[in-house]
C-alpha cells in the first residue's frame, strides 16, 4: 500500500507497510506493495509504515501465531528495572486475528512476565498518538480504495479516564501524518515531525487540536527521513532520522526555533516502522518502542549523550506501539490529591 495524496508521489517512499516478525508476513508485505505500486521505485525518503494496515491472512496468522509463546527477554540491566509506568497506542499483537484486531489505548508491559492490559478501544492509531489535557489524540490513515494507495486522515479523541470518543476529524492530504508527537513539559504545547504536504519530505510542525481537529504550523522543513520524536523536561526537542537504506537510525538535537540539526549518534538499532518514543521527566530518561521488520518488537532505553540504545526487553506478543506515553507522576513530597471533601457551614 502506499502512502500518497497524488499520484506523482514515489511509491517506495509512501509504503504503508505491517509487521509481523516473520519471513512469510514480511513476504507477504512486499507483495501487498508491489501490487500497489505503480509509481517509480526512487525513494527520495523512507515513508511512515506500520504493520497494521495490512490485511491479515490466516495461513499466515496460523503459521506464527499458533506456535509456542516467545519468552520474554530479560532486562538487560540493573538501571532497566527502574522503569516508569507506560502507556500507549498499540496497533498490532501476534495474538490478534482478522476478526480480532484490537485497537486501543493500553497499558505497557514494563517488566518481565507482565502482559499489555488494554484500557479502551480506539481507532488504528496509524500515525501514533499524543495526550493532551487528558484527550488522547490518534492520527489513523483509512484506505479508501484497497490496493489505490488513496486515504482519508482521522484524528480521533478519547477522553482517557471514559474511553468516550469526544470528536472525529478527517481530511484528505498527507500533512496530518505525523512521525512523531509530544508535549513540552515547559509550555504545554504540542509538537512533532509531519509529512509535508506532498508527502516526500519531513517538516517541524506546531500541533493545536481545535475541537479535536488539529490545526499543524511548519516551524521548519527537515531534510532525510524521521520516525520518532520526543521532548525532554528542558524543553530540548529530539527526533531519530534514519539511514533510507538499512533503516538505522540515528539520535538528534532539533533547535524548536529553526530547526536545525546537531546529530547526537547512531542508535545501533534499524525500527523501519512507525515507533513510539517519550521521555520519562523526572529523571529525563528516553524509552523507544522499536519495531523492525524481520524481529520481534522490544523496549529500549536511548543514551541521549551518545544516542545508543539498549534493549531492555522483547515485548510478548510482538506488539507495536505507536503512540507512547509516560505520565509524569507527582513530585516526591507533594500533597496528594484531596477526596472525599466535605463541606460543613455551622
Amino acid at each position: 500500500m502506499l502512502l500518497l495524496a497524488s499520484a506523482a508521489f514515489s511509491a517506495s517512499a509512501q509504503q504503508l507497510a505491517s509487521k509481523k516478525g516473520s519471513e512469510l508476513v514480511d513476504a507477504k508485505r512486499e507483495a501487498i506493495t508491489q501490487r500497489a505500486t505503480t509509481a517509480p521505485t526512487e525513494r527520495p525518503i523512507v515513508g511512515l509504515e506500520t504493520m497494521s494496515q495490512r490485511s491479515f491472512s490466516e495461513s499466515v496468522l496460523n503459521s506464527t501465531a499458533s506456535g509456542a509463546p516467545r519468552r520474554m527477554a530479560p532486562l538487560a540491566t540493573a538501571e532497566a528495572v527502574n522503569l516508569p509506568a507506560m502507556k500507549g497506542s498499540v496497533v498490532y499483537s501476534d495474538l490478534w486475528t482478522a476478526e480480532t484486531q484490537d485497537f486501543g489505548f493500553y497499558d505497557v508491559a514494563t517488566s518481565a512476565g507482565m502482559s499489555f492490559t488494554k484500557l479502551f478501544e480506539t481507532g488504528n492509531a496509524t500515525y501514533g498518538s499524543v495526550v493532551v489535557d487528558g484527550i488522547n489524540y490518534i492520527h489513523e490513515a483509512v484506505d479508501l480504495i484497497p490496493g489505490w494507495g488513496l486515504y482519508n486522515y482521522y484524528v480521533r479523541a478519547y477522553n482517557v479516564e471514559t474511553g468516550y470518543m469526544v470528536s472525529s476529524k478527517s481530511s484528505n492530504v498527507a500533512s496530518m501524518a505525523p512521525a512523531g508527537l509530544a508535549v513540552d513539559p515547559t509550555d504545554g504545547l504540542v509538537y512533532g515531525i509531519f509529512l509535508n504536504a506532498s508527502g516526500n519530505g519531513y517538516r517541524l510542525c506546531e500541533v493545536e487540536y481545535n475541537n479535536g481537529s488539529p490545526v499543524v504550523t511548519q516551524i521548519a522543513a527537515l531534510d532525510g527521513s524521521w520516525r520518532s520524536f520526543g521532548i525532554d523536561k528542558n524543553g530540548q526537542f529530539y527526533g531519530i532520522s534514519l539511514d533510507n537504506s538499512t533503516f538505522v537510525g540515528t539520535l538528534n538535537k532539533i533547535n524548536r526555533t529553526n530547526g536545525e540539526v546537531t546529530s547526537i549518534g547512531s542508535t545501533g538499532v534499524a525500527s523501519r516502522y512507525v515507533s513510539g518514543m517519550a521521555f520519562e521527566h523526572r529523571n529525563n530518561r528516553l524509552f523507544w518502542a522499536v519495531c523492525n521488520e524481520g524481529e520481534p518488537a522490544y523496549l529500549a532505553e536511548i543514551n541521549t549523550t551518545t544516542g545508543v540504545a539498549t534493549k531492555l526487553y522483547e515485548f510478548p506478543n510482538n506488539e507495536e506501539v505507536t503512540g507512547l506515553y509516560i505520565p509524569t507522576p507527582p513530585a516526591e513530597g507533594a500533597p496528594s490529591e484531596v477526596t472525599n471533601l466535605a463541606i460543613d457551614f455551622p
